[in-house]
């Protein structure tokens, strides 16, 4: 194996070998100290990210690693860095870490492509035959983002390192072989290509993560959580209900949310249930899953399209919301526990408007203002 530096270019992120002039981008994303809390020492300002580059570079000539910044192909900003490391020329082996992200691009397309072009150019031009990756053995989030790739966990390595801090680090380890990469570069394409087709264009996302920066506060949960109990005890009255619903008064959001929403509900959909197809002629619909999980389908005029919503707030932003414009079909296809959403819309609660196809004449619709219907 021959290594030395090289730009990796890939859709959404481009990787280019670190230089000593990243000092000043890489101290402006990257010193949250959540960002080294698993890391051997923690970087807190400028000059400990100029000696953790120095030391990058200290270790690139004596052959050890080939560090990277990770820059947003969208943006042209560095966003992070990622590294080969402890490289085995003689073995065709080496490892893939030192990796961090922004939060704002923790898991998001930009950590799987960034993998994914490390690994294809380690497989493919270097011609290695084993990348392994590690973690520490408490960092979760890390694991998970570790198996998510498709690596095959081998085992515990317990006491293996000790952090500046003198805490002693077991660590996971984690590897790709040659004959393994196949399968696993068709399946980091297969993520790549959901997150880009589930993906909302630049400014809905926007919307979106300031309508998402407003739920994840504790205010929100603590005026939402009272409602899904009163919508619950709602959908417990009638058994053969397969949804019910409650609109909030939007001062619960402390003036917080973007100034096209106009009003928010609490719904929960009844466990294994297709709630049929609807549409809003008069709103466009944000919704986040809130408690529980499904599939939130969409129908693109020729077919319906899948767009599974989980409720960890630790998912990406595409996992846990769905943008819906007016007059598109959609339907709730419900795991095997209540699934509680909440949704924005752009109209008054007033106003807002369901149609639903007509059971005897599909091609025919039937309209209904939400506050009209009765629940329970």
């Amino acid at each position: 194996m021959k290594i030395e530096p090289v730009t990796l270019r890939g859709e959404f992120v481009r990787l280019e070998p670190l230089t000593i002039d990243h000092v000043a981008a890489l101290s402006r994303v990257g010193l949250e100290p959540e960002l080294w809390r698993w890391q051997p020492a923690p970087v807190a300002g400028t000059d400990e990210m100029r000696a953790y580059v120095l030391k990058a570079l200290d270790d690139q000539r004596r052959g050890y690693s080939l560090p990277f910044v990770i820059v947003d192909r969208a943006s042209e900003q560095i966003i992070g860095s990622t590294r080969y490391m402890d490289i085995a020329t003689e073995h065709r082996r080496l490892e893939i870490g030192a990796t961090w992200l922004t939060p704002l691009h923790q898991r998001t397309m930009a950590n799987t492509e960034a993998k994914l072009l490390l690994l294809t150019h380690a497989f493919e031009a270097l011609g290695a035959i084993r990348v392994v990756l590690k973690t520490d053995a408490l960092n979760d989030p890390s694991r998970r983002a570790i198996e998510r790739l498709g690596a095959v966990r081998e085992g515990t390595f317990r006491k293996h390192l000790i952090a500046n801090s003198g805490r002693v680090r077991d660590m996971v380890y984690y590897s790709i072989l040659d004959t393994e990469w196949p399968a696993v570069r068709t399946r980091l394409q297969g993520l790549l290509q959901r997150a880009a087709r589930s993906s909302p264009p630049a400014d809905e996302r926007g919307v979106l993560e300031k309508i998402d920066t407003v739920l994840l506060g504790d205010a929100a949960a603590a005026a939402i959580d009272p409602i899904v109990e009163r919508v619950a005890a709602t959908m417990s009255r009638d058994s053969r209900a397969i949804e019910a619903w409650e609109p909030l008064t939007l001062e619960v959001y402390g003036g917080r949310l973007p100034s096209q929403i106009r009003s928010s509900w609490v719904f929960i959909l009844r466990a294994g249930v297709t709630t049929g197809a609807e549409r809003h002629p008069n709103s466009h619909q944000r919704m986040m899953s809130w408690r529980g999980q499904g599939d939130f389908q969409v129908h693109d005029g020729q077919r319906w399209q899948s767009h599974f919503m989980v409720s960890d707030r630790r998912a990406p932003l595409e996992d846990r919301w769905i943008s819906i414009p007016p007059n598109v079909w959609h339907q709730g296809i419900v795991s095997a526990e209540d699934w509680v959403v909440v949704s924005f819309h752009t109209v008054l609660a007033a106003d807002l408007v369901e149609e639903l196809p007509d059971a005897s004449d599909p091609s025919n619709v039937r309209g209904r203002r939400y506050v009209e219907v009765e629940q329970g």
